[in-house]
C-alpha cells in the first residue's frame, strides 16, 4: 500500500503522464524488494539488536530504504514491444547497442 503510495505521489509531484502504467510495471518488483529488504532487518533487529538500539537500527534500515524507494523511482520504464524475438532488449541497456552493431557489422563482408 505504501508503495503504492510512493510511486503515484512522486509520480503526480512530478507531472508525469503515466501515473497508472509506472504503478503497473513498477508496484510488484518494489513490494517484493520490500519484502526481501525488511523481513531480514525485522528478524535481526528482533533477534539480535538490544532493545536500547533497535530505534537506531530500525531508523538506519528505513534511511537505506527510501534511498532504495529513490533508486527504484529513477528506473526508467519499460515500453511495450510487439516482437518478443526481437535481438534488441527492451530495457535499454547496453545489451541493445551491443545487438545493433552485430547486425550492422553481419552486413558488411
Amino acid at each position: 500500500m505504501i508503495v503504492k503510495l510512493v510511486v503515484n505521489r512522486m509520480a503526480l509531484m512530478e507531472r508525469q503522464p503515466s501515473i497508472v502504467e509506472e504503478c503497473k510495471q513498477k508496484f510488484v518488483p518494489t513490494f517484493a524488494r520490500s519484502c526481501l529488504f525488511w523481513l531480514p532487518a525485522q528478524t535481526v533487529n528482533f533477534l539480535l539488536v538490544p532493545p536500547k538500539f533497535r530505534v537506531v537500527y530500525v531508523g538506519s534500515c528505513a534511511f537505506a530504504w527510501v534511498n532504495i524507494l529513490c533508486w527504484v523511482k529513477r528506473q526508467k520504464l519499460t515500453g511495450k514491444t510487439s516482437n518478443s524475438s526481437s535481438p534488441v532488449s527492451s530495457s535499454g541497456s547496453g545489451g541493445s547497442t551491443a545487438a545493433i552493431a552485430v547486425s550492422k557489422s553481419a552486413g558488411t563482408p
